[in-house]
């Protein structure tokens, strides 16, 4: 069962009345209890056959007094004390706090000299309604005396009505909406939690199953009308789980298979949402997929993230419910949108929103709006220039004040009493009038399935109060007139928690910009950071838990991004001038990355560019670089691959070259050559010259010899 936690809670009943549910073993009752002895010997219950009547009805009170003495207690009395009737919707706080107006309509004894035997003693006592009572909310005490001493008491609230008169009185129109959204029901790896959402979606009588019940509620009132915001987030879990899924616990992993009853369980609620979609009387209200606040966003400058987050709710709810919602009707979660963030948007949200009402606390226009009779008809919103750019319905105040105080009880009739009480007030304020009211039923309020039983059908079944869709209250109550309401921006700045998200947010933008559309993280990372981009976690006082969101999208890309690395090479020897140096990337991921090589060495130029792109296949990558050498010797080059605003690796080698070119190479060579040959030929020269002296000297020799003999 969702429940919200963190969420401060200021009770109205005092601490007596806790004390009597503990002791009586009675459901608290949502009724103001005071008692007037330090000690008393008498607690008090009180319930009613009915939430309302008309003139000369009989009311019966079913009381229980609760002897805590042990012994029987002589001389008591059972006093009721109709009071005058509320004038205002804020006399009903009077009420709630146990001061009620001391001008009695009715004071009478219903029971007197009764004997209390020790612990509960029960009575159905009757009353009969005056027939000069006039419609109203009226307060009733009812006091338990000993002795004609006071011993206790308990204040709750009768309401009188003589039904409606069509001819001179119009039904307030009553748009109930269900806020359905909490906390993700998966880890950010996308394993699952827990089985909360098999629980609320398995119909029974369990107290933890309160989607069923209010599924099961909506088509048991065939004239209820109302409006559903579905995270369209929680729709997603519901058709993934619905397939079958595992559960790890305790190290234990367990397969529940698509037949499985908890997969059942949850493909049946969404079989029924999807009927629902489908008929007229329960408007689905176009929402973001992960309850983000977008007004926050807005002022953060990511409007992209809203328009996708707005693109992608539409997506699930026609792929989940086989249903196109209308986007003219637009819920924004935590209701906060400004006139500015609303022009920012542009077309991305509809023209009809419904939004808080603490959105006119921020300037005085919005402040008188809020002065005097509730505000109970749309309100043109000035976007821009255009006074009427868009036009809201406001949640009523009262009433969720009123929700936030009963959110812990389990007393479906006190609930439901109370309930009908501020709306019969709203009524009586201008009954003659056409008007609205929506009533938010927020996400954190999951109350047991008799609580929500009896809401739902009180509101189904009174007169003056008429079930309609968001639809109806823009469609048959017209906007102020004359009155445009631009709604500024929020004083603060955006909280410091979307620091961190950011730093995912960036993160992701970057990885994706390298990556191709069929890469295999971008889902779901991009479900992680639009969870932590949620409004739930300041709702829910959980930003902590949040933040685990946006901390595994980091984490995992800079895991991902850590199996891309250009191994470091031995020292590379240029053996001319110019030439071609190898660098290596070894891509360790499973998927194909679009990168940029990027070169520097402050002895090597290079021709050809000092960057190459290159798609890097999930394997080893070799690159063949072009460098001209620039100076002689160990020269280092660095490279660096990068993504989009992403630095993937660096490394750093040495190059060993030479200054010397070709042409000096061929032009030293021919040289060489020359002065070789020149050599060779000086010493063939000096052969011949040689040869021609030895046979001078030979010939020489001959005369001398001839001469001789």
């Amino acid at each position: 069962m969702i429940t919200k936690t963190g969420k401060k809670i200021r009770y109205r009943a005092g601490l007596m009345l806790l004390l009597l549910m503990v002791l009586s073993n009675l459901p608290l009752l949502p009724c103001a209890s005071a008692a007037t002895t330090e000690d008393p010997s008498i607690k008090l219950a009180l319930s009613k056959d009915a939430y309302w009547y008309k003139p000369e009805a009989t009311a019966r009170l079913n009381v229980t007094l609760i002897n805590l003495t042990g012994n029987d207690l002589n001389n008591v009395s059972i006093r009721v004390k109709i009071h005058a009737p509320d004038k205002y919707r804020s006399d009903l706080d009077y009420t709630l706090k146990n001061k009620p107006t001391k001008n009695y309509r009715l004071n009478k004894l219903l029971k007197q000299d009764e004997v209390l035997k020790p612990g509960n003693n029960r009575y159905e006592l009757d009353l009969l309604i005056p027939s000069w009572f006039s419609d109203g909310v009226y307060p009733l005490t009812l006091e338990a005396l000993e002795s004609n001493k006071v011993e206790t008491s308990v204040v709750t609230q009768l309401i009188v009505m003589a039904g409606l008169n069509p001819e001179k009185q119009a039904p307030l129109k009553l748009a109930t909406v269900f806020d359905i959204s909490g906390k993700p029901n998966f880890n950010p790896d996308g394993s699952i939690i827990n089985m909360d959402l098999v629980k609320e979606c398995s119909a029974g009588d369990k107290e933890d199953c309160w989607i069923a019940t209010f599924i099961e509620e909506l088509a048991r009132h065939e004239n209820f009308r109302c409006g559903i915001a579905l995270s369209p987030l929680l729709l997603e879990e519901m058709k993934e789980m619905s397939g079958g899924f595992t559960l790890e616990k305790g190290g234990k992993k367990k397969e529940y298979g698509g037949d499985s009853g908890e997969s059942s369980s949850i493909a049946n609620a969404i079989s029924d949402l999807g009927t629902m979609a489908a008929d007229k009387r329960f408007q689905f209200l176009d929402t973001p997929y992960a309850y983000p606040n977008l007004e926050q966003l807005s002022e953060l400058g990511w409007t992209e993230d809203c328009s996708d987050q707005i693109a992608k709710g539409r997506e699930v709810y026609k792929e989940v419910l086989e249903t196109e919602i209308g986007e003219d009707y637009f819920f924004p979660p935590a209701l906060m949108l400004n006139s500015r963030s609303i022009q920012g948007l542009e077309d991305a949200v509809g023209k009809y929103l419904v939004l808080s009402p603490k959105l006119l606390e921020r300037n005085d226009k919005g402040n008188r709006l809020e002065k005097g009779m509730t505000l109970s008809n749309p309100v043109d919103i000035q976007v821009g220039n255009d006074k009427s750019g868009a036009t809201a319905v406001f949640t009523d105040r009262r009433l969720e004040e009123l929700i936030e105080n009963v959110q812990t009880s389990e007393d479906s009739h006190g609930v439901t009493q109370l309930i009908l009480a501020e709306l019969t007030n709203l009524f009586l304020e201008r009954p003659a009038a056409l008007r609205s009211c929506v009533m938010l039923w927020p996400n954190y309020w999951r109350p047991s399935n008799s609580v929500t039983r009896e809401v739902i059908s009180a509101i189904s079944n009174v007169p003056w109060l008429q079930s309609s869709t968001v639809e109806d209250c823009f469609s048959q109550v017209a906007p102020i007139e004359d009155v445009s309401l631009e709604i500024p921006e929020p004083t603060a700045g955006p909280d410091s928690y979307y620091t961190d998200v950011k730093k995912a947010r960036d993160a992701l933008v970057n990885y994706s910009d390298i990556t191709f559309p069929d890469n295999p993280f971008i889902p779901i990372l991009t479900r992680d950071l639009y969870v932590s981009e949620s409004a739930i976690w300041e709702e829910y006082s959980s930003k902590r838990e949040g933040l685990k969101y946006s901390a595994h999208v980091k984490s995992t890309i800079e895991g991902e991004l850590s199996k891309i690395v250009i191994p470091v090479s031995a020292t590379i020897t240029l053996t001319s001038g110019q030439g071609d140096v190898p660098i290596s990337v070894v891509n360790g991921t499973d998927y194909k990355l679009k990168t940029v090589l990027k070169f520097q060495s402050n002895g090597l130029s290079f021709p050809e560019g000092d960057s190459k792109k290159a798609v890097l296949e999930p394997k080893e990558n070799l690159f063949e670089i072009a460098v001209k050498a620039e100076k002689d010797g160990r020269v280092p080059l660095s490279a660096t691959l990068e993504g989009q605003g992403l630095i993937i690796d660096n490394v750093t080698f040495s190059v060993l070259t030479s200054t010397f070119n070709t042409f000096a190479i061929i032009l030293v060579s021919g040289l060489l050559g020359l002065i070789g040959l020149i050599w060779i030929i000086k010493i063939f020269a000096k052969r011949r010259v040689g040869k021609h002296k030895k046979r001078q000297l030979k010939g020489t020799d001959r005369e001398e010899d001839e001469k001789g003999s």
